[in-house]
């Protein structure tokens, strides 16, 4: 079975609306570290069960925007390849959160 590292980032900030919300952006990439193109990734707030999926692109990165701040869990899902989750990835108003690395379990 194949295996994907998810790499995730996180930046948050205020839009001009005055309404508080965060990014979350990452690359997902094998384990020959290729980027992995057309990986679904789902961010699901912990607390309120709100939910943002998209997919990677073909340098295996993705972005999603518009983020209510909380506690996620984040998930790489692709067929063919171990699905790969992290929890508790804090998204916080002001907050610029580098990189975080999802190893197999």
């Amino acid at each position: 079975m194949k295996w994907i590292l998810l790499l995730t980032g996180v930046l948050a900030g205020e839009t001009f609306a005055q309404l508080a919300s965060a990014t979350l952006s990452g690359t997902v990439v094998d384990p020959s570290q290729a980027a992995a193109p057309a990986v679904t990734i789902t961010a699901e707030d912990e607390n309120t069960g709100f939910t943002r999926t998209t997919r990677t692109g073909l340098e295996g990165t993705y972005v999603m925007g518009e983020l209510p701040p909380g506690a996620y869990t984040v998930t790489a899902r692709k067929e063919g390849f171990v699905t790969m989750t992290e929890q508790h990835i804090a998204l916080e108003v002001s907050q610029d959160r580098k990189s975080t690395r999802l190893n197999s379990s």
